[in-house]
């Protein structure tokens, strides 16, 4: 039951516990913010231009026993789908919880895409590698 003094979130956030919730929880850390089945993270874990070093970067993150990737095609589709208004609510959401806000060049499972506009571009420039979780 949500109390007058909680805020609720524009968006669901998933929790390093892998509990979940619209609204702040006190004594856990907010890992990243839910969109559709999978939960994009709050924190970009570097750059490559390599499809496989992406992959291992993000194999690298699990919460709550579920194993991190750069996320399938579908999810970013899912992403991409918000539009440009709601894009940007999503990065003023991601900046006001201390993340990193989207860029336009991230890492899907099958490579560089560009998260506006969801194309394939070139794939040797560097793109951000940002985990997600499926759930």
């Amino acid at each position: 039951m949500q109390t007058t003094n909680e805020k609720e979130y524009p968006f669901e956030v998933l929790y390093t516990d892998g509990s979940r919730s619209r609204t702040p929880k006190e004594n856990k850390s907010p890992w990243g913010v839910i969109i559709g089945n999978g939960a994009l993270s709050l924190k970009i874990s570097g750059k490559t231009s390599n499809t496989s070093v992406a992959d291992i970067i993000c194999r690298r993150e699990c919460i709550a026993n579920n194993p991190c990737s750069s996320g399938n095609d579908d999810f970013w589709a899912k992403v991409a789908s918000l539009g440009r208004q709601k894009l940007q609510e999503l990065n003023d959401f991601i900046k006001s919880q201390g993340g990193d806000m989207l860029s336009e060049d991230i890492f899907s499972s099958s490579g560089r895409i560009n998260i506006y506009d969801y194309t394939h571009p070139k794939r040797h420039k560097a793109a951000d590698i940002r985990p997600v979780c499926m759930l």
